[in-house]
């Protein structure tokens, strides 16, 4: 039976770590083994923000550093490219708990394999596997199962002489390691004969030579004999220490490699000499005054600038100094000078991997993924996607109904917040009521795994830790959160109730009036739950840049930030041997976006009488939730050229392959150049055969470009599947000047004046004058239609549009800037009003947003899209509540990958857009005109990017307005950052 061997010292010292998590205590965040159940083919919702959001385990990396893979206890893998950029998302079968965790990576010789596994198949079927996906398409090559244990490394052989390419695998205690021919799947070697967990496992460079560590502290080293693997020697140079990680020199030493293995919970490293026939200690690297913590992930680097120098020694893990965890690194393979680089890592350092001896890639706990060059400088890194709720048991609050909840970022409480569920924002910290803690005698609450009320013990699982508490003001129960579950107990220390907890619960709280009780948890999520019966009621992840979050109940609906309409995906099984497959959840938009439930669903306590009270208010049709696995929509595969890959004609052919989950067909394709549909296969419709590999030649501009194609079903559309090109052909700097159209739309007058503002119209001509500037510089020409006050009428618009669309050219660049009032309707519809239009009749006399969204998806060029409708007065005309519309949802279509568009917002949330005489426009317009004028220019370079423009808007509006208003932007998936002006100063493109 599998299990795990938790020692009660690992566990104190693990607790007194917070932050340097040692491996013992990644163990300890693992439940016991559960029963075997059947492959759940019910879809699952997961989390998906665009990069790990729990501990990264392992990395592993090409020989030629082009591709890298990691993976996490999100139970993803993730493959990027040498410049970081996400490749795809690979999961492997899961359920809820622990199933699908990942801990082991290896990448094949030839890179084309990558081999996946750790707690994968045990609560299925009783044993784990090893699964093997192709690298660049993401397919699910084999499985190779009934391993007795979780695996905790993996290694392929390096592709030599010495026989055919092998995988290994080290598992947990009292299972060893076992080894695979990689091509067949069949198992050559096993050697049961480890006393504990085995860590870690490596092949020598000429793949003559495999080293594997024991926990114990043992380290074996085995060969390679005429086509057999034999032991050749085995050590226990520090007996009683766990030993963990080990790296081989790139190249031998006086005839021998170096075997460099570190260990964790003492800070140091030792190195033997490795041979056909032994193994010896040679020296240990010099770790003097390095105290708590351990080195667990160590490789060989670069090799310094000395003649006849050996590479350097890098080392990490738990050990920390002046509050952050360096990578330390020894000259001459460890034997020389010892020097700490902080790379502002606040975390256990879980892996490091060396590129071509020189690069080396680090993995982190907090997550953190980062490529440093041979200098250690950073070449990219991936900061962590989760809100860090640890140590902040005071600082975690909810309001009396739950609506508003006072968190922090970062640990300690620092970066405080609010979320405000009336808002629909993350508002200034609110002062809340605080947590009770001490009114009832409740002690060993905090980081203890033998809480007691009073005398009584109170009843958790073996090795559960208790790490967070909350008393419900009539002090008649408690929650006390764990590493496995959220519990609520009644006074006298009977359990009433428990919940699954998704990771560590850092802090929980109970509403002021007892009926709602709430917890953070260490995958960034607070949760909501019905304090009678534990019944969870609402989930919010916000995201750690401040701007984006998600709310969702357990059914799947849901409501988004700008920016966050991805962030939710809807997982399904294909059962063990083949890849499961992933939607996002606003492909069901219709159905599932309802954010009039989620404003519900704590009042009502109850998400079915949410939903029922929802609908009853709502106009027009209700989409019923039906299983969506027979509603599915394609799925496309580029299958080559790859990212990265370059080209110096005027044509690529891309080689693809569609497959309908639902059994339907495919009716059309789009191809998307930059975002941008390509103008000769606009309206493709031809019937496309289904699962099995197919080609489309087309012409490329001569740049570098991010090729997209997008299938359809019907009304059902696939992801973009996406490969970034490299031009290596002559470029022509002015033949690449495009031209810009811009349709600005401002009404300040309205023919009903209680609608009337200060300064739209305005606002957009001001936006054209600092437009117009750019004529002669970023763009050889500017044309433009301007539409204020009654000229904005409904027809004139649509002409507008209709203007936009037919004079871009895929050449060109389209803006449309629209400012007055926008309203939602009763079922969220949103609605821009013209100067003639009647709040009454909004669907003869506004403009739906159907109309923009049709005109920005068939526009050929880029497209930038500028929206300032928030304005505050009573636009749902007499007898409607006045409230700020709500553009999330718009924004968020108009920036989905199939439609495109850049999109600048105003505001988020139920913001008001504010406007001052004192500026001279609406705050948004103030920094717009501004930054366009040359003040986003950050890096001074002459020319302003999206990014660059979004954030000078950002923190100008905020200064001006005080921080009561939020523009956001959004850049599509697939559209890379561009300059959209030039400072006028300076000809630039």
């Amino acid at each position: 039976m599998m299990y795990f061997m938790i020692r009660k010292q690992e566990i104190i010292l693990s607790i007194k770590r917070v932050r340097g998590l040692t491996l013992a205590f990644a163990l300890l965040m693992l439940a016991l083994p559960s029963f075997a159940s059947k492959v759940p083919t019910e879809p699952q919702l997961i989390l998906e923000p665009g990069f790990h959001t729990a501990m990264l385990r392992a990395v592993a990396v090409s020989g030629d550093g082009k591709r890298i893979v990691s993976v996490s206890d999100d139970k993803s893998a993730r493959v990027f490219d040498d410049q970081g950029r996400l490749l795809r998302v690979i999961r492997v079968p899961q359920t809820e708990g622990h199933e699908g965790k990942l801990y082991a990576v290896a990448l094949s010789p030839d890179a084309k394999t990558i081999a996946l596994s750790g707690w994968t198949g045990w609560d299925f079927d009783g044993s784990c596997s090893i699964y093997l996906y192709e690298t660049e398409t993401g397919t699910m090559l084999r499985r190779i199962k009934g391993l007795p244990n979780a695996v905790f490394d993996l290694a392929f052989s390096p592709s030599t002489a010495a026989g055919p390419i092998l995988l290994a695998c080290a598992m947990g205690p009292s299972a060893g390691l076992l080894v695979f021919n990689s091509k067949s799947g069949e198992q050559v070697f096993a050697d049961p004969d480890y006393s504990d967990r085995s860590n870690a496992i490596a092949f020598s460079p000429d793949g003559n030579l495999m080293a594997a560590s024991c926990m114990d502290g043992t380290l074996n080293l085995y060969g390679r004999f005429d086509g057999t693997i034999k032991l050749i020697a085995s050590t226990k140079h520090r007996p009683g220490q766990q030993s963990y990680g080990l790296s081989f020199s790139p190249k031998k030493v006086d005839g021998a490699y170096l075997i460099a293995i570190g260990y964790d919970v003492v800070c140091e490293v030792d190195v033997f000499l490795a041979q056909a026939r032994s193994l010896e200690y040679s020296y240990s690297a010099d770790t003097s005054g390095m105290q708590g913590g351990g080195l667990i992930a160590l490789t060989f680097g670069a090799t310094s600038n000395k003649s006849n120098a050996q590479p350097v020694l890098v080392a990490g893990g738990s050990f920390s100094d002046n509050g952050q965890y360096p990578l330390v690194v020894w000259e001459d393979a460890g034997r020389g000078k010892r020097s700490f680089k902080h790379q502002q890592i606040f975390s256990t350092i879980m892996d490091i991997k060396a590129i071509n001896n020189a690069d080396i890639i680090v993995a982190t706990a907090d997550p953190i993924l980062a490529r440093y060059d041979k200098l250690f400088a950073t070449r990219f890194s991936f900061l962590p996607q989760v809100a860090d709720f640890r140590d902040n048991h005071a600082g975690f609050r909810i309001s009396t109904d739950g609506r508003l909840s006072n968190f922090a970022f970062e640990p300690f409480g620092k970066s405080p917040a609010t979320f405000s569920l009336d808002d629909r924002n993350l508002v200034e910290p609110r002062d809340l009521p605080p947590q009770d803690t001490s009114s009832l005698d409740i002690i060993n609450w905090n980081y203890h795994n033998e809480p007691r009320l009073g005398s009584k013990r109170l009843s958790l699982e073996n090795y559960e830790k208790s790490m967070s508490l909350a008393i419900s003001p009539d002090k008649n129960s408690f929650l006390l959160g764990t590493h496995m579950y959220l519990r609520c107990f009644d006074k006298n220390g009977n359990q009433l109730w428990q919940a699954a907890a998704p990771s560590a619960s850092w802090a929980v709280a109970v509403s002021a009036d007892g009926s709602i009780g709430s917890a953070s948890y260490g995958d960034g999520t607070i949760r909501y739950y019905k304090m009678s019966d534990g019944k969870l009621l609402l989930n919010i992840y916000p995201h750690p840049d401040r701007k984006r979050w998600v709310a969702w109940t357990a059914s799947g609906y849901y409501d988004a930030s700008i920016g966050a309409d991805d962030f939710l995906r809807w997982h399904l099984n294909n059962g063990l041997d083949q890849a499961p497959d992933s939607f996002p959840l606003s492909r069901w938009k219709s159905t599932y976006y309802r954010p009039d439930v989620i404003g519900l669903v704590l009042s009502k306590k109850d998400e079915k009488l949410a939903l029922e009270e929802a609908n009853r208010t709502r106009q027009g049709s209700v989409q019923v939730a039906n299983d969506i696995r027979t509603n599915l929509p394609p799925l496309i595969t580029i299958l080559s050229p790859s990212t990265g890959t370059s080209f110096s004609g005027k044509s690529v052919t891309i080689s693809y392959r569609v497959r309908t989950p639902s059994g339907g067909t495919i009716s059309g394709m789009r191809v998307l150049i930059d975002g941008r549909p390509l103008e000769t296969t606009r309206g493709l419709g031809k019937i496309l055969a289904a699962d099995r590999e197919q080609s489309i030649e087309i012409e490329l501009p001569g740049r570098d470009v991010s090729v997209s194609l997008i299938a359809e079903s019907g009304a059902l559309i696939s992801e973009p599947a996406s490969v970034a090109l490299k031009y290596q052909g002559s470029v022509s700097q002015d033949a690449f000047k495009p031209k810009l159209y811009v349709l600005a739309i401002g009404v300040s007058k309205y023919q009903k004046s209680e609608l009337n503002l200060a300064l739209a119209a305005k606002d957009a001509q001001d936006t054209v004058d600092a437009l117009l500037k750019q004529k002669g510089q970023l763009y050889r020409d500017v044309e433009v239609q301007i539409l204020k006050d009654t000229d904005a009428n409904k027809d004139n618009i649509l002409d507008g549009l209709d203007w936009i669309r037919t004079q871009t050219t895929a050449r060109d660049v389209a803006m449309i800037f629209l400012a007055g009032h926008g309203i939602n309707d009763n079922s969220g519809s949103y609605y821009f009003l013209p100067s003639n239009a009647d709040p009454e009749r909004l669907l003869r006399t506004g403009l739906a947003f159907s109309d923009i969204q049709n005109v920005v998806r068939s526009i050929a060029g880029k497209a930038l899209f500028f929206i300032d409708s928030c304005h505050s007065g009573n636009v749902m005309g007499q007898g409607r509540r006045a409230v700020a519309v709500d553009v999330d949802a718009m924004v968020n279509d108009l920036a989905s990958a199939e439609n495109g568009a850049v999109v600048f917002t105003a505001s988020t949330g139920r913001q008001f857009s504010l406007e001052s005489p004192e500026w001279g426009n609406g705050a948004f317009t103030k920094a717009l005109v501004e930054g366009l004028g040359g003040k986003a220019d950050v890096n001074d370079d002459g020319a302003i990017s999206v990014k660059e423009l979004d954030l000078y808007i950002a923190e100008r509006v905020k200064k001006l307005t005080g921080g009561k208003q939020s523009p956001t932007t959004v850049l599509p998936v697939n559209v890379p950052d561009f300059p959209v002006a030039a400072r006028v100063t300076q000809l630039v493109y």
